[in-house]
């Protein structure tokens, strides 16, 4: 599974790409450095192929955020990737 979060330092908006190996539940979060979840951004079923998702989805707005680097956890199947991003505003 390949995960990119696009532009990177995050300032307003920002888009999570990702590449699916299979059809599967997906589950998008986004983590502070303690490992503290502070945004669910999807969950759902997603099939094989390229996804996009907007950094500020699902309710969450990323504004909230505080400057630093947080994590952004995709798990698809059970399988768990994880990609650092720095919110700079």
């Amino acid at each position: 599974m390949k995960v990119k979060v696009y532009p990177n330092p995050v300032t307003a908006i920002s888009t999570i790409e990702y590449e699916l190996e299979e059809s599967g539940i997906v589950n998008i979060s986004v983590m502070d450095m303690n490992g503290k979840q502070v945004a669910s951004l999807f969950t759902g079923f997603k099939p094989r192929g390229k996804q996009t998702l907007a950094l500020n989805s699902n309710g969450f707005n990323i504004n909230k955020l505080s400057n630093g680097i947080y994590l952004l956890q995709t798990t698809v199947n059970g399988k768990r990737k994880i990609e650092k991003f720095v919110v700079s505003k």
